[in-house]
């Protein structure tokens, strides 16, 4: 699990350096399976789906800043999303009430509230995100901790097609 997140994040900090945009939102990857690793760097057999997305973030100390996301998936439908600050520093969720506003690609709405389990990344409640990425497209996720507001779009084109390789 850690060398996939590693991995992951990689990806991202790639991508920023390769892709030139106008817009921080404008950064993101469709999602991608990838066989997880052991700790010799031997293939485990193990899937996840994993998709790299950019946005920005406000609070009361900075407005519009960059930010970084790493939203994955794995074969017991557990999802993950890790966040970067200014497309750098990791943000701790530790018991934290998050609501979640997404945006699907024909405009519907909806809401709900997550209260994280105290772990950094996994916490998204997969039995309302799952079938929002179903819905392929591109999903506008606006995440709100206290006074820090976090935006960002995942780009769930070919999520169908890559979810049916986990089972």
């Amino acid at each position: 699990m850690k060398k996939f997140t590693i991995i992951l994040s990689f990806m991202l900090i790639f991508l920023v350096s390769c892709v030139c945009a106008d817009s921080y939102s404008d950064i993101q990857t469709p999602f991608m399976l990838v066989e997880t690793e052991d700790e010799f760097g031997d293939k485990t057999g193990i899937f996840r789906l994993g998709a790299v997305c950019s946005g920005e973030f406000s609070n009361t100390a900075t407005t519009d800043s960059e930010l970084g996301a790493v939203v994955f998936v794995d074969d017991k439908n557990t999802c993950y999303l890790t966040i970067y600050e200014y497309m750098s520093y990791q943000v701790s969720f530790y018991r934290d009430d998050l609501i979640f506003s997404v945006k699907d690609g024909k405009g519907e709405k909806t809401s709900f509230t997550v209260k994280t389990s105290g772990s950094s990344s996994k916490f998204v409640d997969c039995n309302k995100l799952i079938p929002l990425l179903k819905k392929e497209g591109i999903l506008k996720v606006v995440i709100k901790k206290g006074t820090t507001t976090y935006k960002f779009s995942i780009d769930a084109t070919n999520f169908n097609e890559l979810y049916g390789k986990l089972k």
